[in-house]
């Protein structure tokens, strides 16, 4: 989720991160400089946390579709995929 001040939460598979996003003319960034919980996780959910939060420091760019929203590296290959839901 991104809210109005540009800060970002988003559960990683067993902890919840919370940060500052840096976002402009179609380029977006996580800086590293976030918070997260430090819960303990069975070793296959950390490793794709691990996964998702390196994808998460390659991000460059984004493109937007309806409710989906694609993240991308700086050559514009898809890191994550991210569908809008309602639950």
């Amino acid at each position: 989720m991104i809210d109005d001040q540009m800060r970002f939460s988003i559960f990683g598979g067993c902890n919840r991160f919370i940060g500052d996003l840096a976002l402009s003319e179609g380029t977006i960034a996580f800086p590293e400089s976030f918070a997260g919980t430090l819960m303990a996780c069975p070793d296959d959910v950390e490793r794709h946390e691990r996964a998702f939060l390196d994808a998460l420091a390659r991000v460059h760019s984004y493109v937007r579709y309806g409710t989906g929203l694609v993240l991308t590296d700086r050559s514009g290959g898809a890191l994550l995929h991210f569908v809008e839901r309602h639950d």
